[in-house]
């Protein structure tokens, strides 16, 4: 018993000492870290700046470290669900960095690929080429994504990129070992090889700008060859229709893909530099035609652009003829009228002719009351009838002989007078705005046609039917003007 408990004591000291011990290294182990910080952040010189470079350099490389270590960790974490719609928005978006940083932290190779498939046979590779996004599908075929394989419709990635346009995809997936044969099918039973040439005819471009750098540098084993800076067109685009068309293995001429002659006799096949020079010119020619139609379109715009404007300025020219015929025809009436009225009178005394002009009406309404309803009335000419604005030098008296019973009415009836100058015959020696509208009342009721027809009606019939027709046309103008001086005040 005495023996146990001695080598119970020895072991139990034995244990304190050790954990004393561990506690002690522990403990230096942190002083001396808290001494190399200090000297870190109060060291100076050369060796104080070595010192906190290598100190902040190993905590940065630290740092990175712990985050790459616990990205891994968190992306190993992610369910194949999670993984699955990172992938297929990384392609469908055209994300290839951060699509092959994901491919690299997997590290599982094509089991990735094949977790990655959205259904329907349908891979990541087949969305890339029909995106068009040419870094994203030369991404997952480094990783190993399955060149040749067809989705449920029969479309292999190539039939997906020709059909869409995306040259530069369709580049990355034939230069793959596995691309699919040219002569394969796809939905509809189009063959890889009309897709490629309806796409090279209707001369699309795909993978966007980024793409296009360097889309056909020969990465899965093709031999592509730069081009060069001084070829010309026609060179540059055999070359490129070579190396986008080749089954990843340098180029045509082989009996199952671009063919030469059949060794059992059958129909020559044309190779592919026959199928360029055709496809070549088929594009000139319709190139050539699209140019001839839009310059004829032109030369017809220009036509109907130059008839339009000569219709136009006929058009103008008629209309001014007609205004500068209906001036001189002006112009030769007014002509006429001044012929007939004889030389040019003086200018007009408005009270010396407002006073003739109201005796001479005086004398026609005393001749007309003084003249019995039983005996015939003397005719009544019309330059026997006091006209206003007339000069009272080549007036006659109403009813007199000075020369007007055989002097015949005008040809043409004069001009009716103007507002302003009849209104300022009328309104001589006017006295307040009362007897202003008295006396365009009283004018108003002599010229109107009707009063007047009655009551010299029968006596210009008297003195022939042309005075009758002269006075009442000139009558009915006076009327008229008298209107608007009425309406004017």
């Amino acid at each position: 018993m005495g023996s146990d408990r001695r080598t119970k004591k020895k072991s139990s000291s034995r244990q304190r000492s050790r954990s004393r011990d561990s506690g002690e290294r522990e403990a230096g182990g942190r002083a001396r870290l808290r001494r190399r910080r200090s000297r870190g952040r109060s060291g100076s010189g050369s060796s104080s700046s070595r010192s906190r470079s290598r100190t902040s350099s190993s905590t940065g490389n630290e740092a990175s470290k712990d985050r790459r270590q616990t990205g891994r960790r968190r992306q190993r974490a992610l369910s194949p669900l999670s993984l699955r719609l990172k992938a297929i928005e990384y392609v469908t978006h055209g994300k290839h960095r951060k699509l092959r940083l994901l491919l690299r932290r997997q590290g599982r190779g094509p089991d990735i690929l094949a977790a990655l498939e959205s259904g329907g046979r349908r891979t990541l590779l087949h969305e890339a080429c029909a995106c068009g996004h040419a870094r994203v599908a030369r991404v997952l075929l480094l990783h190993g994504a399955p060149a040749g394989l067809a989705d449920a419709t029969g479309d292999t990635p190539a039939h997906l990129a020709a059909r869409a346009g995306h040259l530069q995809a369709l580049a990355e997936v034939m230069q793959a070992v596995d691309a699919p044969p040219l002569e394969l099918a796809g939905a509809g039973g189009t063959t890889l090889r009309e897709l490629m040439a309806q796409a090279l005819g209707n001369g699309i471009g795909g993978g966007g700008g980024a793409d296009r750098a360097g889309a056909t540098n020969g990465r899965h084993g093709a031999n592509v060859h730069p081009p060069d800076e001084l070829e010309d067109d026609e060179a540059a685009w055999r070359r490129r229709l070579r190396e986008e068309c080749s089954d990843g293995e340098g180029g045509g001429g082989g009996d199952d893909d671009w063919g030469g002659g059949d060794p059992f006799g059958g129909p020559q096949v044309e190779d592919d530099d026959a199928w360029a020079n055709r496809l070549w010119k088929e594009m000139q020619q319709r190139r050539r035609a699209a140019a001839a139609a839009s310059a004829a379109s032109f030369t017809a715009n220009l036509r109907e652009e130059a008839q339009r404007k000569a219709e136009a300025a006929a058009e103008r020219s008629r209309h001014i003829l007609q205004e500068e015929q209906a001036k001189d025809a002006e112009w030769r009436r007014r002509t006429v009228l001044a012929i007939e009225a004889g030389p040019t009178e003086p200018p007009l005394d408005l009270v010396a002719a407002r006073a003739a002009y109201d005796m001479r009406w005086e004398q026609l309404d005393a001749a007309s009351v003084s003249s019995s309803s039983s005996a015939p009335r003397a005719p009544l000419r019309y330059w026997d009838i006091p006209w206003p604005l007339e000069n009272p030098h080549n007036s006659t008296g109403a009813g007199g002989d000075g020369g007007s019973s055989k002097r015949p009415p005008p040809a043409h009836t004069p001009p009716p007078p103007r507002v302003d100058a009849l209104r300022d015959f009328f309104l001589v020696g006017a006295a307040g705005p009362a007897d202003i509208k008295k006396r365009l009342r009283a004018e108003l009721l002599r010229w109107h046609p009707d009063k007047f027809g009655a009551r010299f009606g029968a006596r210009l019939e008297a003195a022939g039917h042309a005075h009758r027709t002269c006075a009442l046309t000139r009558v009915t103008e006076l009327a008229k003007v008298l209107t608007q001086v009425l309406s004017a005040g």
